[in-house]
């Protein structure tokens, strides 16, 4: 009679634990299924024990003579009477509700070819840890050779599915299971449920793990040559083996510690303060908005402590910081730098097992890698990162570097959870961190218009009139900003406007100001010229005031403080298409291209309407979706779930 799910469970002298596997199958909440139990030339016994089941739906098949773990779940598969094949091996233990809750999943999505799920693994001193596989389609296959996306004991998958593939691979002896979700994976979807459904144990002999581990090699080389997997897995080919090195009570610290910075719940704290540690490597914007988060947060609630790095060629912006403990950390140098940053990690997970923060704050990529790897070794609670723009997006980086990026932050998105600060950012957070949660905070700024606009300048000058109108740009001179189309557009506009004034305000690293500079010699723009250096931020916003047009054409900045600045003053911004902040043709103007750029900049000077109706739309947009209240609230709330 045909039952909806069928059992394998292939048994090979496991006498001691089959009665405990076979039993949690039978105790099962949902009834329609069937056990089928297959006896591999067992000598320990286990026949015996199969005896004294007596029930209905168990059924077994014996063979002669030992035939291995594939034919024998391979056997079991064509005997099968089962829609639906699930797997426990005799070793292990499934909990009640597993057949019932990957069943319904399996008709909900009938797009899902397999389902497994996350399971605890037992070791042999009888500690326990959860083993937690990523759940979403898209993140199983990117990261299926990277590491096995199942543990087999969870896994349910439809029989046409298994026939299709043609099972289990008769002549691999090991990894066999591995082999197969491979294939399953290349040309269906697959998913795990996040939850619980087996006790795992786990064969800790370094022998057993060794041959383990070879036999995962060829397995992968198959998958990339056969069924479509990316080579650029091919570094994950080998490094399976650098874990057989690592002692397995490692191991089992860290899970138990990851597990703690992924528990929710509010967090205890009877009598005191909250501790918050705040880390950022370098200045900029996002600098400032770890200023604005220290000295924004409540103090009679939180204890907050900053630290930070500088660049050589940026103020000491930590020097705004009110009312909490400052630690600088020299070490931690934006570039890579292998020393340094080694130092750095070591520093940091001092500094944390010292400190024992309840909530680590990570800003930019530097800082959130080694933030979050030393708050994982140092068991901090909850650990959010915040990227401030992904290093991976850094086109005048090599090609090779940018996929390391890439790589390390999506390792990294294992540990802790990624506040987005943009909507761009959010999106590919998302990509990094699959189903894991992702809080969208936006970056803010305080409210700029302290000084009405209209004290400083009244409007915008005519092109053609004394002086000219000032056309500005705010930041680092870096590549980020894309110093070299500036120059391009500002040598455009004194063609068409002669009158024109061209402004930088900011400042940036020696040689690149001096590349900056010279390059404006070269192309005939420096009499129309100024560059600022570095301004306090009060300054810098004067200098903002007397600006007539804000252009900033970045590469990947998605959410520059200059451009929220100039938006809370009121003033009409052009932007590339990095950047989140302006809605096109409501809030600002946003450029496709440099030939764009050239065209909407003159569009905005020759319209005193639309510079008027964009810079009043700008400024509504920061009060209300990019105020600081908004952002230091969300944050707060954040920090005490």
């Amino acid at each position: 009679m045909k039952k909806t799910v069928s059992v394998i469970l292939p048994l090979y002298n496991n006498a001691e634990t089959l009665g405990r596997s076979a039993q949690s199958i039978l105790d099962q909440t949902f009834k329609d299924f069937e056990l089928i139990i297959v006896d591999d030339a067992s000598t320990d016994g286990g026949a015996e024990i199969l005896e004294r089941f007596q029930d209905p739906r168990i059924r077994v098949i014996r063979h002669a003579q030992n035939k291995g773990r594939s034919q024998a779940r391979n056997a079991g598969i064509d005997e099968a009477k089962g829609e639906y094949i699930a797997f426990i091996d005799a070793d292990d233990a499934a909990r009640p509700t597993r057949l019932e809750e990957q069943v319904k999943f399996l008709e909900d999505h009938p797009d899902i070819a397999l389902c497994g799920a996350w399971a605890e693994f037992v070791y042999p001193d009888g500690t326990r840890a959860e083993c937690r596989h990523p759940t979403d389609p898209k993140t199983i296959r990117k990261t299926a050779l990277a590491s096995p996306p199942f543990v087999h004991a969870t896994v349910i998958v439809r029989k046409e599915t298994l026939k299709e593939v043609g099972g289990f691979d008769r002549t691999l002896k090991m990894a066999e299971d591995y082999d197969l979700y491979l294939r399953i994976a290349a040309k269906y979807s697959t998913a795990n449920l996040p939850k619980v459904f087996c006790d795992y144990t786990v064969h800790a002999g370094w022998g057993y793990r060794c041959r383990e581990q070879w036999a995962k090699i060829p397995v992968r080389w198959r998958a990339m040559r056969r069924y479509g997997y990316s080579w650029w897995n091919l570094p994950f080919l080998f490094t399976p083996l650098l874990s057989l090195w690592i002692p397995q009570k490692l191991k089992l610290h860290f899970r138990k510690i990851r597990r703690g910075t992924e528990a929710g719940g509010p967090i205890d704290t009877p009598g005191g303060k909250i501790k918050i540690c705040e880390v950022i490597e370098s200045g900029g914007g996002s600098g400032q908005q770890a200023i604005y988060i220290c000295n924004g947060l409540n103090k009679d609630r939180f204890e907050v402590t900053l630290i930070y790095s500088l660049r050589p060629d940026s103020p000491n912006y930590a020097s705004e910081i009110q009312g909490c403990r400052l630690i600088y950390l020299p070490e931690m140098v934006r570039p890579i730098h292998p020393l340094k940053d080694f130092r750095a990690l070591l520093k940091l997970w001092r500094l944390l097992k010292k400190e024992r923060p309840q909530v680590l704050h990570l800003h930019s990529s530097k800082a959130g890698f080694l933030g979050r790897l030393a708050g994982l070794l140092a068991g901090v609670p909850k650990i959010y990162y915040s990227p401030h723009g992904y290093s991976f997006r850094m086109t005048d980086s090599l090609f090779f570097m940018r996929r390391l990026y890439y790589a390390l932050e999506w390792l990294a998105s294992r540990i802790g959870h990624i506040v987005a600060v943009a909507p761009g950012e959010k999106a590919m957070a998302q990509k990094l961190a699959g189903r894991r949660p992702i809080y969208p905070i936006y970056n803010a700024v305080p409210d700029p218009c302290a000084t009405p606009r209209d004290e400083v300048r009244a409007e915008l000058r005519e092109p053609g009139s004394a002086g000219g109108a000032v056309i500005s740009a705010c930041g680092r001179i870096a590549a980020a900003k894309n110093p070299e189309a500036f120059l391009r557009l500002a040598r455009r506009l004194i063609e068409k406007y002669p009158q024109i004034q061209i402004q930088w305000i900011g400042g940036g690293e020696k040689g690149e100001v001096e590349k900056f500079l010279n390059l404006a010699l070269r192309w005939g723009v420096s009499g129309n010229l100024r560059l600022t250096g570095w301004l306090a931020r009060p300054n810098a916003l004067e200098e903002l005031q007397k600006s007539d047009i804000i252009v900033h054409y970045s590469l990947w900045d998605v959410l520059p403080n200059a451009v929220l600045e100039a938006m809370g003053l009121g003033k009409p911004t052009v932007v590339s298409e990095a950047v989140d902040s302006i809605l096109d043709e409501k809030t600002g103007l946003v450029a496709k291209d440099e030939q764009e750029l050239l065209q909407k900049t003159c569009r905005l000077i020759e319209s005193p309407e639309l510079r008027k109706e964009l810079g009043e739309a700008a400024r509504k947009s920061v009060r209300e979706q990019y105020s600081l209240q908004r952002m230091i609230s969300q944050l707060e709330a954040l920090y005490l779930q």
